[in-house]
């Protein structure tokens, strides 16, 4: 299952501000897979709150006052996810709306006991793109294979391109990952995902600097080249040879 997180936390509640983690995926059923198995997730609670859950289960009639105490603290310790997914629309695919899974900082931990992988931030966008390109699929808006459907697969894969290049652009590509779920991912990317005109764009940390110079370069040669070009240079037309009722009457 190639799920990873976003250390950085985005912070939603308006004056009462919650701070969360966001998590993703490369695909929308790894994506799914994980909120329907972790949501509610009781596993990481101490030992006398799960066998309170237990003992709870298998009650009949009312529950003693320290049992119930106790199964209402598991369930508020239990893992909670937030899944959002777009509206199916037949527009769907131009919604704003990202794929992911939010849960609280304060629950964050969860993600380092079941060894979820790290990703930079930039990386968010692209495989959001990725998901919403599957979800389309996925609820039956978009068939790649149709030509009917050529507008939309034009749209997911400049979209899907332009967030690769903000991604090598940006210098937060892991060079050396270490966990072989981000290097399945980097892998993944490198083959299957366009560049467009872009192939100058490498796959390394160091490329934004890279990026950078080219682009300033470029910039200071087509600012010269404008500079060298003087109004005197300019070809004379004669619009009244052209145009005879310009001419004056009275010549």
């Amino acid at each position: 299952m190639s799920v990873f997180f976003c250390e950085e936390p985005v912070y939603y509640g308006g004056t009462r501000q919650s701070t969360w983690i966001r998590i993703v995926a490369d695909k929308i059923g790894d994506l799914l897979a994980f909120n329907r198995r972790y949501h509610g997730y009781t596993g990481l609670l101490p030992k006398d709150l799960r066998d309170a859950l237990t003992t709870a289960g298998r009650w009949q009639g009312k529950m003693p006052l320290d049992l119930a105490l106790k199964v209402k603290q598991a369930n508020e310790q239990a893992i909670k996810l937030n899944l959002t997914l777009p509206d199916v629309t037949p527009n769907m695919y131009r919604t704003k709306t990202p794929i992911r899974i939010l849960i609280r900082e304060t629950q964050a931990s969860f993600l380092g006991a079941l060894e979820i992988p790290a990703l930079p931030e930039k990386y968010l966008p692209l495989l959001n793109m990725m998901l919403r390109r599957e979800y389309t699929i996925l609820k039956g808006q978009f068939k790649p294979e149709d030509p009917r459907d050529k507008e939309i697969d034009t749209y997911f894969n400049r979209e899907i391109r332009g967030k690769k290049i903000d991604l090598l652009r940006s210098g937060q590509w892991v060079d050396e990952p270490t966990d072989p779920a981000i290097m399945e991912l980097n892998q993944y990317i490198r083959e299957n995902l366009d560049r467009g005109r872009r192939s100058d764009l490498n796959y390394s940390s160091s490329q934004s600097e890279k990026s950078d110079e080219v682009t300033e370069k470029y910039a200071r040669g087509k600012s010269s080249a404008l500079k060298n070009v003087s109004r005197d240079d300019a070809p004379i037309i004669s619009r009244e040879g052209d145009k005879p009722w310009m001419r004056n009457s009275g010549q």
